[in-house]
């Protein structure tokens, strides 16, 4: 199996910390061309381990050579998902002595001016923060070392004119790095792998490959309603979410609200909130919190959630009204997946 192949010390870690009886297949898959220096994209379902299958035999990498300063940076495109990503980060990098920094608008000034003169071997931000740290001078230098970039839900990224800023700004940083920087990309199950590679490429010498789960596929089931009015889709939708774990999502933040309400009326005894971009960051994160730890809750979404943020399990995902693509209605439904258990 490829976990011979990690170094003894983050074998250790991997028993005597995380406790882990084995691999899942995608990080089994991912440790040889990773470990080869390969770029990849990595594909699995939300919560199937796609993160430590990219962190792992990337810190094991870092851990054998030498360097200073910013060794590996984790891009997300959405701050939700870095809050929701910190913690899992913290505990892999530790595996190996390494800390973990956050670099976003949500970070207090204090923190990232301590980042300035004590800089964290991994950093975690997003597309635009990235574009602020180019700004800052003096900033660059602290990536003469960059060895990795991992890119989250490169999915939402590749072909987007946000994308396409990121890729300028990563261009830009690696300048700065003495290696070809190897890229590695993370995204739920895409038909366009191959194309999504060669744009995580961007300039890198590297070969590259794609990653997919080895196992059996998971199963869902989708029902198509039609209701005869709004008052029977809603008395519909309460009943489908009392007492249950659900996400439902919505095409505007209006809709959101709306929906919010219209439940809260109707389960007054039963949790429910909004989510979407307007709403202030620590509404926000109280409702994550409250997402992951609860076992009967209904949030009523936009796109701010649709992303690989770690809700636990969910019983159903509720889209209202037609999606803008058929891929974004994928993306969605597989928010229902499982986590695994070891």
């Amino acid at each position: 199996m490829a976990l011979h192949l990690l170094s003894p010390r983050l074998r250790a870690g991997i028993a005597d910390t995380l406790r882990w009886p084995a691999l899942r297949p995608i990080q089994a898959a991912s440790i040889p061309p990773i470990l080869a220096g390969e770029n990849a994209v990595i594909l699995a379902p939300t919560a199937g381990g796609k993160t430590e299958a990219a962190l792992l035999p990337a810190l094991d990498v870092l851990s054998r050579e030498d360097g200073t300063g910013v060794r590996l940076l984790y891009i997300s495109p959405l701050i939700a998902l870095l809050n929701d990503q910190e913690f899992r980060l913290q505990r892999l990098s530790a595996l190996v002595g390494m800390q973990v920094c956050k670099w976003h608008s949500g970070v207090p000034a204090s923190e990232r001016r301590r980042f300035r003169t004590e800089p964290s071997e991994v950093l975690l931000t997003t597309p635009e923060s990235l574009e602020g740290i180019l700004l800052k001078g003096g900033l660059a230098a602290l990536f003469a070392d960059l060895r990795f970039v991992v890119l989250d839900e490169i999915h939402a990224l590749a072909g987007t004119d946000r994308g396409d800023h990121l890729s300028s700004a990563l261009e830009r940083l690696i300048r700065f790095s003495r290696h070809d920087v190897q890229r590695l990309g993370l995204s739920a199950t895409v038909s366009n792998p191959t194309e999504l590679g060669a744009w995580l490429r961007g300039s890198s010498q590297r070969p590259g490959r794609v990653i997919r789960p080895v196992g059996p596929a998971t199963v869902r089931t989708a029902h198509l309603l039609e209701m005869p009015s709004m008052t029977a889709a809603l008395r519909d939708l309460t009943r489908r979410v009392v007492c249950r774990k659900t996400l439902v999502f919505t095409e505007s933040r209006a809709g959101a609200e709306q929906i919010a309400q219209a439940l809260s009326q109707s389960l007054p005894d039963q949790p429910v909130a909004p989510y979407h971009a307007a709403l202030d960051q620590d509404t926000r994160m109280l409702t994550e919190q409250q997402l992951q730890q609860r076992d009967t809750m209904t949030v009523c979404a936009t796109s701010a959630l649709e992303l690989g943020l770690d809700v636990g399990n969910l019983d159903e995902v509720v889209q209202w009204r037609p999606t803008s693509s058929v891929s974004v209605l994928l993306q969605r439904w597989g928010r229902t997946g499982r986590r695994g258990q070891f």
